[in-house]
């Protein structure tokens, strides 16, 4: 089917009509009536149960107070919706921004903090190793010459003028000895500086390290009412340990600075607007950095003011913002105004569209039913006639109003079906039948038409389409003549498809149909306007075939109520195949592979 030549017709010339009034429906097949507890339960006769799908709800009335206002005040209130929307998120944005700049400023202090201490702690590690790797110092040590130890040594931690550490410890484990200087230390120092643990701790850092490396520790530690940090390496001539000595026996020395007054200051000295205090536990609203002793434990904090920038910002932004906000909330209100009145207008407006439209419905309702009367009569007369002696050319006069009468009974059962599915008149029957069946039956219908254009057609339905369903079967039947005979009417040479494949899901059947051709195809641009009523494909070799645009409208809605859908695929040149998915309850399980069924023709 082509771009420039599918018309979205109703059934075909030469389609008889389908059942045109409703049967009381038959009685449950006993295969169905076995069925429990699935989509449909069969409780003696099909007609007691419910029906499958309704057609469209009808349109709700329209009063001066009522449906067609909706719109407006809809309209209205997402005006308010929306200004109120845009000022909480200008707001919320301001203040997130705000908290933002606190959390990176915050950031920044932690990470300058945390720079400050990894220095002091590299910075005692270079001076205890400078003090350390030294050949005088380790000869000194083991003479035990207390002046030129504390000349070279521990004047650094007992002069206040020199002042580089304030504590300075050295251990001679060959003389089990340890000494150091404070501040105000005379020349010989003062035995015990430390106390055991403390010092047992920190000379326990160097174990396990390489005595060749000269390598120096640090850690933090809770001492003289304070919190230090301590670095501690060995004392040794330039070469290593001279042969003989063991790591053991070399000695040890330990420097310790107090974190207070100019270190503190040293370390805040990167700070914009705020001084480090050193807490022992920490406090809300501070900024914090723990510092850990050897064992991991927190001994204390370091901790300054959090910085607020954001807090700055906030103020600064507040007066434009409130005067932006303003404006805007007024413009708003006056568009929404405006907006509100175009709506109401147009609401009107299209409430009285919708009247004409049901009028315009009922009509055609109308309409319909008054012309199949004289029409019924008018087939009726014929088929006497043709059962009369007639004469070859009344004979044949005959056969050009009957088939004329058909034609227009097709035209006007499609007006009323899509009558009845705007109104929700239509509704979809819940009784078993074959799918298989009737897509067979729709393929015999259209063979001689099909064959008559030196067609070939071909029918491909799997075992499990053979399986019965619950459904409406005169509309399953009007969706696949629909589409078999416009692929009939719209297709001049090659074939004809109809397949058909069934896929069962607990108690639910799941059926695609296809109804493809090798017509002239269709533009994308007019795939999706073919299933509107009354629409035909524009060109001029439509216009070779009748039809009212009703077929492809009809077959959609009947899908829909369903529970499916109906979709094209299809190019100019190349044809079109249509398919239909429905899914319905199912009669029977336990379907297996099995051969399918094909016809050609």
């Amino acid at each position: 089917m082509s771009s420039q030549s599918v018309q979205a017709t109703g059934r075909p010339q030469w389609a008889p009509r389908l059942a045109p009034p409703r049967l009381a429906p038959p009685r449950m097949a006993p295969l169905c009536r076995a069925r429990r507890g699935g989509h449909l339960a069969a409780r003696g006769e099909a007609s007691r149960m419910p029906s499958v799908a309704t057609a469209r709800r009808a349109p709700a009335p329209h009063g001066p107070d009522g449906g067609e206002r909706i719109f407006s005040r809809r309209l209205a209130a997402s005006h308010v919706l929306s200004i109120a929307i845009l000022i909480g998120v200008v707001v919320t944005s301001i203040f997130w921004v705000s908290a933002k700049h606190n959390a990176l400023a915050q950031e920044s202090y932690e990470r300058m903090v945390r720079g400050g201490l990894v220095s002091l702690e590299a910075k005692m590690a270079t001076v205890v190793r400078d003090y350390s790797i030294w050949e005088e110092a380790y000869q000194a040590i083991r003479a035990a010459d207390y002046p030129w130890i504390y000349s070279s040594i521990g004047i650094a931690a007992a002069s206040e003028d020199i002042g580089t550490v304030d504590l300075v410890v050295i251990t001679d484990p060959l003389r089990n000895a340890d000494y150091g200087w404070v501040r105000g230390s005379g020349e010989r120092g003062e035995a015990g500086v430390l106390p055991p643990p403390l010092l047992a701790t920190l000379l326990a850092l160097l174990d396990g390290t390489d005595p060749a490396a000269a390598e120096a520790r640090t850690t933090y530690a809770r001492f003289d009412g304070g919190v230090w940090v301590f670095a501690v390496t060995r004392v040794l001539p330039p070469g290593g340990l001279p042969e003989g000595v063991t790591d053991a026996e070399a000695p040890r020395q330990i420097h310790g600075v107090r974190l207070a007054g100019d270190v503190l200051a040293g370390l805040g000295s990167h700070l914009i607007s705020s001084d480090l205090l050193l807490l022992e536990a920490p406090e809300a609203d501070l900024g914090l950095v723990a510092l850990e002793n050897a064992a991991g434990v927190v001994i204390g904090h370091v901790a300054w003011e959090r910085p607020r920038p954001g807090d700055r910002i906030l103020r600064q932004m507040a007066a434009p913002l409130g005067a932006a906000l303003l404006i805007a909330a007024i413009i708003a209100a006056v568009s929404s105004r405006f907006a509100v009145s175009a709506a109401s207008r147009l609401e009107r407006a299209l409430a009285d569209a919708r009247l004409a439209d049901r009028s315009k419905t009922e009509f055609l309702s109308n309409v319909s039913h008054e012309l199949r009367t004289p029409m019924n009569g008018i087939l009726g007369v014929a088929q006497l006639l043709e059962m009369s002696a007639l004469d070859a050319e009344q004979r044949h006069l005959l056969q050009v109003l009957t088939a004329s009468a058909n034609t227009q009974m097709s035209l006007i059962s499609d007006l009323l079906d899509l009558t009845q599915i705007e109104t929700g008149n239509r509704r979809l029957e819940a009784a078993p039948f074959e799918p298989a069946a009737v897509i067979r039956e729709v393929a015999d219908l259209i063979r001689p038409a099909a064959t008559g254009k030196g067609l070939t057609l071909e029918v491909d339905v799997d075992a499990a389409a053979a399986r019965p369903v619950l459904g409406d079967r005169r509309a399953f039947k009007q969706i696949i003549t629909n589409l078999a005979g416009n692929a009939v009417k719209f297709t001049d040479a090659g074939m004809i498809g109809i397949s058909a494949a069934t896929r069962l899901d607990d108690a639910t059947a799941h059926l695609e149909l296809r109804v493809s051709d090798t017509g002239r195809g269709i533009d994308p641009a007019d795939q999706a306007r073919i299933f509107e009523r009354f629409a035909q494909v524009d060109g001029s070799q439509t216009r070779e075939i009748s039809g009212t645009g009703l077929g492809l409208a009809i077959s959609k809605s009947l899908a829909e109520m369903m529970g499916g859908g109906i979709a094209v695929d299809s190019a100019p040149g190349a044809g079109s195949t249509f398919r239909v998915a429905v899914s319905l309850p199912s009669c029977a399980q336990g379907v297996a592979a099995a051969p399918r069924d094909r016809v050609s023709a």
